[in-house]
């Protein structure tokens, strides 16, 4: 088993350093001057690291131009797709002479972009927002002149961050449930945790769990929702 590894790694030897030589011939440099170059651009970086890793960082810099052409995921080439590697220049990392410690992988802007949109669509299924209102914006809320204010309303309440609350009051059918879920939906996308909750429903699920003995979550997860909308509050009976 060691003669085999041995062989394996005296092989690896053997292309890295064919692949320095051309990369050296190639720029018509020598190697101490080469490294001087790496060393001008990543100052913080031990001379010894670089000396061990060059043909590495030249690697990593030859992704980085390639990453920035790139026209989305699905166009990476890279053997962990949405990730780049990155050279550490900091100050804290370099009293350690490490390729472990000085070179990471990072999530490119696509990737960011599609944890992001996950995060997101996690936030809307689990807001509790009707199915039939899932999808639903400001830009699907017909406005008319009795709702005109309702609607600007609903749009303060979404970019405050202040803490603040609204109460929206009408006859039945005049939209105030879908306007709720509007508002719960446009929280959700900007990426923060919201809760939507029927009160009839709330008071039904608390009832329910009576039987269950879980009334404590049932009340905590609206009680710790840090954003909550409720809708036809007042509609529950009285003795609720």
């Amino acid at each position: 088993m060691n003669a085999k590894w041995e062989e394996r790694m005296a092989k690896i030897k053997a292309e890295e350093q064919k692949k320095k030589e051309q990369i050296l011939s190639e720029r018509n440099v020598d190697e101490p001057t080469l490294i001087k170059s790496i060393l001008g651009k990543y100052t913080n970086l031990h001379e010894d690291e670089i000396k061990e890793h060059w043909l590495e960082i030249l690697d990593i810099e030859a992704e980085q131009e390639k990453c920035k052409t790139c026209q989305g995921l699905e166009y990476c080439t890279h053997s962990q797709k949405g990730y780049f590697r990155y050279i550490n220049n900091d100050d804290e990392m370099t009293r350690y002479v490490s390729h472990y410690y000085q070179f990471h992988d990072y999530p490119c802007r696509y990737e960011r972009q599609r944890r992001e949109q996950a995060h997101i669509q996690r936030l809307l299924e689990s807001s509790g927002v009707p199915r039939i209102y899932k999808e639903i914006s400001f830009d699907e809320y017909k406005e008319t002149d009795e709702n005109r204010k309702a609607i600007e309303a609903a749009r303060w309440i979404v970019n405050d961050d202040k803490d603040s609350s609204v109460y929206f009051y009408g006859s039945k059918g005049t939209g105030k449930t879908m306007l709720s879920c509007v508002i719960t939906n446009e929280i959700a996308r900007r990426g923060k945790v919201v809760v939507f909750s029927s009160v009839p429903d709330l008071m039904a699920d608390i009832r329910a769990s009576f039987k269950s003995d879980n009334t404590d979550d049932v009340i905590n997860s609206v009680k710790n929702a840090p954003i909550l909308v409720l809708d036809d509050l007042g509609a529950e009976r009285a003795t609720e």
